[in-house]
């Protein structure tokens, strides 16, 4: 509270700047000449201050005492405004005022009388001190403030004082207020400044700069932050600077500052219709208390939206993160350990459901109690993403028992074969089956027809036929074509666009492509008058009809036999295809291509000079390449194969026959005349003669 002592002290100089003597003589306090208006204008506005504080004080304590002062409250209040109407018109005219200093000491003096007037009225003193505080707020465009002189430095210091400055000398960059701890008239004002960051809000309040003497100059800051003491002087931070500036060095300015409400602490708990915490004008919105102490809920419209509920010792926590147009929102954990995921938990057995813009379902993760195992989806980084399970294998399945990779069904064809004629083009990239089966038809097969890459086919010949063998359309195992047999299988991969690798082959027996067990002639594949003997590798026959047969495997790989010639009759050796009859020579089928024994070769019931006649006790040799499908003929002369025609198998040249694509053919006999025979030295240790580089005996 004013004393009266400082009041009347402040009047009596007010007195002594406007005693109606502009001479500096008569006047040395005065608002001219040495010692006028530079010096005393603002000691002479403080002393207005000081002077409407004790009016006001008065008020306070009297106005507790007396209600018979508001009779005059309207004579106080125009002798108020008569005084701030003249002070406005000094601070606004600084120019006039050191002309005419006579006016101005009659206004001071009036202003002085006024003071006098309402100090002998409570309600007059309250009026007078409201406006006189207006004010020396207006003075410099501020609200209520502490004055201060501008300084233009821009260092984080002690700006000297009853100092202010700002740590940017462009208005919207600055951050920081550096404040000395002393005002103008060099009173302490640090514990004012303390308090304009007491607010708990982001913002704590908007601080404003005038200039005392022109409105037209002023800037104004949010303030955030703490105030810093700096020893000496406050730090003040700022942001949103605005407005013109324009302040020099030295400049009086006020500092004012307007404190932003304190944020809400606490609420009551609440219900989902009235939320403890409520949106203003909408009474169903806001937080609530609905789960129990530790929670809190997210109420909307009398609904509970979203509840957060603790737990014990937690590191990690979620956060909702917004996204620019193009982009996602996101769930992003945030917390303590280095690698945080997201857990999904349902309620019961409910799903996790995922459904489109217009609630359409997509997907559904249905829980399974007590699961141990669970399904992994992978990215990668280069590589191709994956699917796997935690443990145990990945069951896939659908509605119609069909599931699709790539388009292309697997399931329901996966174990059932689908049955495909013998054909140039088996179309194997056709079906949706993954069990093929070749059945009897045409041949060679050049072509397997087209599906996306990495398809697969497993593939079981039902026939003999030959694969033909291509370096970009058809890869197969060896190198070469091959000789299917009835029973052999083979894996297949596409490569797109109508291109086949063969992965692997294997023969009826078990055995490789390429591998042979040990060769004899077939028991079965036979004429009933053909008798066997030498485990079946040598056949006779005992009555005056023809008797042929085949041996039990077909040719897959270049290879060397020879033939024991035991009793001629009428006899010939050489190869045949399945569909050779048994009940006839075997060189007169189409299927079958032979050694006669008067030196001539035979096909198809035809039959042309080849080579030397043979008798009992000659040995044969034959060599067949199914790559090349030649087959050539000879004799064995003191060890060494000499072929007939002038061929030669390790070059390849000059086979006696070349058997047509797609026949796989098998080391084959007729035998004709009581008692004649042959047998057949399939195995190298059997052999008399080296086998053509190439070419390999049987096993």
């Amino acid at each position: 509270m004013t004393t009266l002592a400082t009041m009347l002290a402040a009047a009596q100089r007010l007195l002594s700047y406007y005693n109606g003597d502009e001479k500096t003589a008569q006047n040395p306090g005065g608002l001219t000449g040495v010692g006028g208006m530079a010096d005393n204008w603002d000691p002479c506005i403080q002393d207005i201050g000081t002077v409407a504080q004790g009016m006001g004080d008065v008020y306070t304590d009297l106005s507790a005492k007396t209600t018979a002062a508001a009779g005059t409250a309207t004579a106080a209040a125009g002798s108020a405004d008569a005084a701030h109407t003249s002070e406005l018109a000094a601070a606004g005219s600084a120019g006039s005022a050191a002309g005419s200093a006579t006016a101005a000491s009659g206004n001071a003096t009036a202003a002085a009388t006024s003071a006098g007037a309402a100090a002998g009225s409570a309600t007059a003193a309250a009026t007078s001190a409201t406006l006189a505080g207006q004010y020396a707020a207006a003075a410099g465009g501020s609200i209520p403030s502490v004055r201060l002189t501008w300084d233009t430095a821009t260092a984080d210091a002690d700006p000297g004082n009853g100092k202010v400055r700002l740590n940017s000398a462009t208005v919207a960059a600055a951050t920081a207020l550096f404040v000395d701890n002393l005002d103008a008239s060099g009173a302490s004002i640090a514990a004012v400044l303390d308090r304009w960051t007491a607010s708990t809000n982001a913002v704590k309040g908007t601080l404003r700069i005038g200039h005392r003497t022109d409105t037209t100059k002023w800037l104004e800051y949010q303030v955030t932050g703490t105030v810093v003491d700096g020893t000496g002087y406050r730090k003040i931070t700022l942001t949103g600077g605005t407005g013109p500036g324009g302040f020099a060095a030295g400049d009086p300015v006020a500092v004012g500052f307007s404190r932003a409400g304190d944020a809400p602490t606490t609420f009551g708990a609440g219900t989902v219709a009235a939320p403890g915490w409520a949106v203003t004008g909408d009474t169903d919105t806001g937080l609530a208390q609905l789960g129990g102490a530790n929670t809190v809920s997210l109420v909307a419209g009398g609904t509970e939206s979203l509840r957060a509920v603790p737990m014990a010792s937690a590191a990690n926590c979620l956060t909702v993160s917004a996204a620019v147009a193009g982009d996602h929102p996101y769930l992003i954990p945030i917390g303590a350990d280095a690698n945080i995921g997201i857990n999904l938990k349902t309620k019961g057995t409910g799903p996790v459901l995922f459904r489109g813009g217009d609630h359409s379902l997509q997907a559904a993760v249905n829980p399974v109690a007590g699961a141990t195992r669970y399904l992994t989806l992978s990215g990668s980084n280069g590589g191709s993403p994956s699917i796997g399970t935690s443990a145990g294998a990945l069951n896939l399945t659908s509605a119609t028992g069909q599931v699709l990779i790539n388009g292309t069904a697997i399931g329901s064809g996966e174990d059932t074969a689908t049955s495909i004629a013998s054909a140039a083009t088996v179309d194997i990239g056709g079906t949706t089956a993954k069990a093929i089966k070749v059945t009897a038809g045409t041949g060679p097969i050049t072509a397997w027809g087209t599906v996306a890459a990495g398809a697969h086919r497993d593939i079981t010949f039902a026939t003999s036929v030959t694969l033909t063998y291509n370096a970009t359309s058809a890869i197969l195992t060896g190198g070469g074509d091959i000789s299917a047999a009835a029973g052999d299988t083979c894996r297949m991969e596409s490569l797109g666009s109508g291109n086949w690798k063969m992965l692997s082959y294997q023969r009826a027996n078990g055995s490789a492509l390429g591998a042979y067990t040990t060769q004899a002639l077939s028991t079965s594949d036979k004429s009933g008058n053909a008798t066997l003997s030498n485990s079946n590798r040598t056949v006779t026959t005992a009555d005056g009809v023809v008797a042929s047969g085949r041996a039990a495997n077909y040719i897959s790989i270049p290879v060397y036999w020879e033939v024991v010639v035991n009793t001629v009759g009428t006899s010939n050796a050489g190869v045949a295809g399945v569909l050779a009859p048994v009940t006839d020579y075997l060189t007169n089928s189409a299927y079958g291509w032979g050694y006669l024994a008067n030196g001539n070769k035979g096909n198809n019931g035809s039959a042309s000079a080849f080579s030397s006649a043979w008798s009992a006790g000659d040995r044969l040799c034959f060599a067949y390449n199914p790559s090349s499908r030649g087959l050539w003929m000879g004799k064995v002369v003191s060890g060494v194969a000499v072929w007939g025609g002038g061929g030669d198998p390790v070059a390849g040249t000059s086979p006696a026959y070349t058997i047509p694509a797609g026949t796989a053919v098998f080391p084959s006999y007729s035998v004709n005349s009581s008692g004649a025979g042959l047998t057949f030295a399939f195995a190298a240790g059997q052999q008399t003669a080296a086998a053509p580089t190439g070419f390999a005996a049987f096993n």
